[in-house]
């Protein structure tokens, strides 16, 4: 930010200065690019772009943080809740959508979310279970229950 402003400050337009009359050649009052200015110029373009990218970069990784669980995670809908009812008849939308929470909650804060679907539903019960009993997640029985359930209603079958 320092060379940008010491730039502009030296030169921050072209120097306007009148060329001598040719014979055949009018140049009133055109600008001139003098090496200062141009290198300048160039300087100051190099910077902004170095500056852009560094933005799209920074945006284009917050985007990947921030958001990249929301493609990943599909949220509770009725179809899975039919699903779940199909293999649990207690089960319901709300507690599909209390698992997806907690799954969000608990299960991103030593690892990245997996996506449901990568795993059969019938191994998320074992998965989560030996995340409660052996890496110490912090889920109640029902939180438990609720995250087993939404991750297999999620899955691929």
């Amino acid at each position: 930010m320092a060379i940008l402003a010491q730039f502009l400050a030296v030169r921050a337009r072209p120097v306007r200065r009148r060329l001598p009359q040719r014979s055949g050649a009018a140049h009133n009052g055109c600008t001139v690019m003098t090496r200062s200015n141009l290198r300048t110029s160039r300087l100051i373009s190099a910077y902004l772009r170095s500056i852009g990218t560094a933005c799209l970069i920074s945006l284009g990784a917050l985007a990947a943080v921030g958001c990249g669980h929301a493609a990943v995670v599909p949220e509770a809908n009725a179809r899975m809740a039919e699903d779940a009812k199909a293999t649990w008849p207690d089960a319901s939308l709300a507690e599909l959508t209390l698992g997806r929470s907690e799954f969000l909650e608990h299960c991103g804060t030593c690892h990245s979310l997996p996506a449901p679907a990568d795993k059969p539903a019938e191994r998320w019960s074992g998965i989560v279970q030996r995340m409660v009993e052996t890496h110490h997640a912090k889920l109640e029985p029902a939180e438990q229950q609720a995250v087993t359930r939404y991750l297999s209603s999620a899955a691929k079958k």
